[in-house]
């Protein structure tokens, strides 16, 4: 429980009242001024043709299409309130879309009693600090860092207008900000294949790197920019996303993929740890083994100094006894194959070269299929959404056929 003591340090909210909801905002702004402090109030006004981009974006911990909530909450200027919230008890409560959770039960029930005073769709709020945190991050970006977690005078009753979408709708302005967004909203480790854990240095010395994470189509959502949010591919891959208006390749990939042990990657997320860049990455005793199966697997060119450097540090960790590694290619792959085997991270090959050979040519296979299949998808529901968007009609004819029939529901 938080706050059990007698005087509590206040804990940052944020409600967002969406266009479908601004009809009763002053009788909730009322509200909002009796029961907690309010710090600042902006209306936000996202670019017309990034509003359901814009909306996946802000609610990428659950695969909703954009489209969908646009229909439910508008697609005009909506208003975000930050406040202090004095009483930070927390208790279980039955959530619209995720079943039972422990929520801060001030803000819970305000958003409760607003949602009943706009049909339901027109309010938003976190509903713990954490993703407080991360919609004020998503909305405001680091300028909220200065002012978010401390309770400012009170409001005065000004409405701030920012004509500004979600950070990297429009493409990322930094790896600062990219990570800025990540640390607040998934649980992922950066994986950089070279000698050096700064981002901008691993990519300007032409070093691939992988974003392993338990939360994929959350970090899938939120890394797309652009006013199309392709589906992701499903069983991982390479993306392509803008930084300080430079493409930027990176592969997103998750534990039980089939890229990654599944235990070994839940473990390397477990235990990751928090860059001095900004960033969390595996341990440092992890970044041996990383490099190992890199080689292996992807059959990666490889910096050998730095494979023995790393595996120092994992000597040293007893996760390893240290040895001079071969210098010869074809050696020094054999070596690293019988090491990744006996530590369960890479499964022993048990066939010949024309069985090798077929498994890599149906890996291949099973790549493109994807990627056609994703494509596939991406445009189904884009022209899907798109009608709908021109007929809503179609969309009451379908709610009315699952209430009627059950034809629709999901089983």
């Amino acid at each position: 429980m938080h706050g059990s003591t007698s005087d509590p340090i206040p804990e940052p909210g944020l409600f967002v009242i969406w266009e479908t909801g601004r009809k009763s905002q002053y009788r909730i702004l009322d509200d909002l001024a009796a029961n907690f402090h309010i710090n600042r109030v902006t209306e936000f006004r996202w670019t017309p043709s990034m509003v359901w981009a814009n909306y996946q974006r802000f609610y990428s911990d659950t695969p909703i299409r954009g489209s969908a909530h646009a229909r439910n909450k508008g697609l005009g200027p909506f208003l975000a309130i930050n406040v202090s919230v004095n009483s930070a008890a927390y208790d279980h409560r039955l959530t619209r879309n995720r079943g039972v959770r422990v929520v801060n039960t001030e803000m819970f029930d305000a958003k409760t009693r607003y949602r009943e005073w706009t049909d339901g769709f027109g309010i938003h709020c976190g509903e713990n600090i954490s993703e407080s945190l991360r919609d004020t991050y998503m909305l405001y970006g680091s300028e909220s860092d200065n002012w978010v977690k401390r309770k400012l005078p009170r409001w005065n009753g000004t409405i701030d207008i920012v004509e500004q979408d979600p950070m990297g709708a429009l493409g990322w302005r930094s790896f600062d900000e990219l990570f800025g967004v990540l640390n607040r909203a998934v649980n992922y480790a950066l994986i950089c294949y070279g000698p050096t854990a700064e981002v901008k240095d691993c990519l300007s010395r032409g070093h691939s790197f992988d974003i392993l994470t338990s939360d994929y189509y959350a970090a899938h959502t939120i890394l797309h920019n652009g006013p199309r949010i392709p589906e992701p591919l499903r069983r991982g891959g390479t993306i392509e996303i803008r930084v300080d208006d430079k493409p930027v390749k990176l592969n997103l990939r998750y534990p039980g993929d089939g890229q990654f042990d599944e235990k070994w990657a839940t473990a390397i997320l477990d235990k990751r740890v928090m860059d001095s860049h900004g960033f969390y990455r595996p341990k440092d005793e992890e970044q041996y083994w990383l490099m190992a199966r890199h080689v292996v697997a992807e059959r990666a060119p490889i910096d050998l100094k730095f494979l023995q450097e790393a595996q120092s540090i994992a000597s040293d960790e007893h996760l390893l006894t240290y040895s001079s590694l071969p210098t010869d290619d074809a050696a020094l792959e054999l070596h690293l194959t019988n090491q990744l085997v006996q530590r369960g991270i890479l499964r022993p090959k048990k066939h010949s070269r024309l069985g090798n050979a077929f498994d890599v040519a149906m890996e291949s296979f099973r790549h493109r299929y994807q990627i056609l299949t994703a494509s596939i998808r991406t445009l189904y529901f884009a022209s899907r959404d798109t009608v709908l968007a021109h007929l809503p009609i179609l969309s009451s004819i379908k709610k009315a056929l699952i209430q009627d029939t059950g034809i629709g529901k999901p089983r």
